[in-house]
């Protein structure tokens, strides 16, 4: 054997082993890196790469001494690799961005689309070519391929992230639905699904009717169908956001009888439990709540908020609620705290009767000396009897201070009533602004002091209980204030400055 022959055969093989090792690395390092670290780390990296390569190719390269014939093969390498890099690496990098990520993910692929496939152009030479000897014509030759290769390699790569994103969201579903079974579904009903395109069924076997009367089935019919606030879990109305289809249909059975059916999304319509269909003679219930219901419900209230004063009675139609035994005005700190946490449960009760039982037509609340008809439509999530009172218009301004030296703030313009501020009422670590309507209490944390608005006149005069938030003080008895008196307790001034 001719032993430089051997030698030759050597030498050839060596030569080709920079070019494989180096697609091999960032073969590896596209599709083995953490998504994260593509997304961040390793492009940074590419850019120094980049620029370290390019001063050298640009300020110190010489001219080849011969042409080879290698230009277009090269071309051809780093164009094929670059659209893979493309695609594999940034379909990677893509994993695990949502939301809010998703907006910053897409400005570096709008900038960034090129740093791999040209980090890899820049590092690239044919076998037995030296670092400097390519010429600054086939440095940026081989440079202007690879971006041009991996800007087509984008749409690619945008394909396989969709058809990855249907394929999550298919197989979310049966997920999604069972985690709305046991978020919805009372004890000894179930549900299957049927997914045909772009249509999902949920068919769901109630159980029998028990005792506890209309509220306790109703209301879990209408939280499956959805009837959530916004940034709530919601029910089967929420799967068109969260799995692959254009539309749900629920249908509730017992037996062979049908009870509830939705067709969602319905025109008109906000929330699934709109759109519910409840066929309440097969069902064996009512549309309207009986004496049970509200028993049940105000006893359900929670404990912080129960004071067991609380009534509530049918009038066909309509709701009446109240005090069972109707007091006079409240006086002492027991009465007035009971009595703002009435207002509270019955806030509760409407809400939670006006969300089950469309069919009422109004309610009926009496408390406090105070007497309000409330609309079934006027119902919403975050109603608050309290500001259906009759209150004058304008704002009245209460300024409460430590320091006689200090000016109140300049007004600014308030939705309630009544706005009292600590200081100058300006943004800190503890809150210092509130704005109340009547029987609303409001807490200065900055001022330590908790304040409960009872009346408010229309001349302007305010009558107010005020608590230390410190419950080793001693709360102060209601006290009226008119325009432009003051009082000055446990070190605090406070002042009426009008409207």
């Amino acid at each position: 054997m001719n032993p430089d022959s051997a030698r030759l055969r050597g030498s050839h093989g060596s030569t080709w082993l920079y070019p494989i090792v180096l697609i091999l690395v960032f073969a590896t390092l596209a599709a083995l890196v953490p998504s994260a670290i593509l997304r961040e780390g390793l492009l940074a990296v590419f850019l120094g790469v980049i620029g370290l390569a390019a001063a050298t190719n640009l300020v110190f390269a010489r001219v080849p001494l011969a042409t080879l014939d290698r230009s277009f093969g090269d071309l051809v390498a780093v164009a094929l690799v670059a659209v893979f890099l493309s695609v594999v690496y940034w379909f990677r990098a893509a994993i695990g961005v949502s939301g809010w990520d998703s907006i910053g993910f897409g400005i570096i692929i709008s900038l960034g689309w090129w740093l791999p496939a040209v980090a890899f152009a820049v590092l690239y030479r044919h076998p037995g070519e030296h670092w400097l000897a390519q010429g600054r014509g086939r440095f940026l030759a081989r440079v202007a391929v690879a971006a041009l290769a991996s800007l087509a390699g984008l749409p690619i790569q945008g394909v396989l992230q969709e058809q990855r994103a249907l394929q999550a969201e298919r197989a979310g579903l049966p997920q999604a639905v069972e985690e709305l079974a046991s978020r919805t579904l009372p004890d000894g009903a179930s549900m299957h699904f049927e997914h045909d395109g772009s249509v999902l069924s949920l068919f769901v076997a109630w159980p029998e009717h028990g005792s506890g009367g209309n509220h306790r089935e109703l209301a879990p019919l209408r939280a499956l169908a959805g009837d959530a606030g916004r940034m709530q879990p919601g029910g089967a109305d929420r799967l068109v956001e969260r799995v692959n289809v254009d539309r749900v249909y629920l249908e509730v059975h017992r037996d062979d009888q049908i009870l509830a059916s939705m067709d969602w999304p319905q025109a008109g319509a906000e929330r699934g439990a709109q759109a519910l269909k409840i066929d309440y003679d097969a069902a064996g219930l009512s549309p309207l709540p009986d004496q049970m219901d509200l028993d049940g419900l105000l006893h359900s209230l929670p404990p912080h908020i129960r004071t067991g004063e609380l009534c509530g009675r049918t009038l066909g139609d309509r709701i009446w609620i109240g005090r069972c035994v109707e007091s006079p005005s409240p006086v002492t700190a027991a009465e007035v705290r009971s009595t703002e946490r009435d207002w509270n449960g019955a806030n509760i009760l409407i809400r939670e009767l006006g969300r089950v039982f469309p069919a009422i037509s109004e309610f009926r609340l009496e408390l406090a000396g105070h007497e309000l008809d409330v609309p079934q439509a006027a119902v919403t999530a975050w109603f608050d009897a309290r500001e259906r009172l009759p209150v004058p218009d304008g704002t009245v301004r209460l300024w409460v201070s430590d320091d006689l030296d200090r000016h109140p703030p300049e007004p600014e313009p308030v939705a309630a009533p009544v706005e009292i501020l600590w200081r100058d009422g300006q943004w800190g670590p503890r809150r210092n602004r509130v704005a109340l309507w009547p029987w609303q209490v409001g807490e200065l944390s900055a001022a330590g002091l908790r304040i409960y608005l009872l009346e408010l006149s229309p001349e302007g005069s305010v009558r107010l209980f005020l608590e230390p938030v410190d419950a080793g003080s001693v709360a102060l008895a209601p006290v009226t204030l008119m325009p432009g008196d003051a009082i000055d307790w446990e070190g605090i001034h406070l002042r009426h400055l009008g409207w």
